[in-house]
């Protein structure tokens, strides 16, 4: 279910963070991010969403709060290495054709053929492997 989305300020530069947060981060990036720590049984940490640092954050006046670059975060932890905070953005894509070709071989296999014939992404491919492997382990013993 689709959340209804209510600025909670004029100022554009928060409504955008706001959306962010409630949109791509949630239904994305954590979702993808977990995604690709459950692969390789990791269990994913993400301390920057912790609840009470996240309201404490959010206060802060804005002209801090939108300081250019990784300067809230440089003054907040000056312990840490200087290149972590000059260092540009690094994208991710997940592997998910490679999976698919490999590791996931298989169980793509094992999803009927014309049901195979009609998935043309590769998240498709993903949710007809988990339905499958839920299905398996759920009424494996009837």
């Amino acid at each position: 279910m689709d959340q209804t989305f209510t600025r909670t300020s004029d100022d554009l530069r928060v409504a955008v963070a706001e959306l962010e947060s409630i949109h791509y981060m949630r239904r994305q990036l954590l979702r993808d991010a977990d995604a690709c720590s459950m692969v390789h049984g990791v269990e994913l940490r993400v301390p920057f969403l912790d609840i009470p640092l996240w309201s404490v954050a959010s206060q802060l006046p804005l002209k801090v709060r939108f300081q250019p670059g990784k300067r809230l975060l440089a003054q907040a932890l000056p312990e840490l290495p200087p290149e972590l905070f000059t260092r540009p953005k690094r994208g991710f894509s997940l592997p998910w054709n490679r999976w698919l070709e490999g590791p996931l071989r298989a169980e793509w296999e094992a999803v009927p053929k014309e049901i195979r014939d009609h998935c043309t992404t590769w998240y498709q491919r993903m949710a007809w492997i988990s339905l499958i492997a839920w299905q398996n382990k759920t009424f494996k013993s009837e």
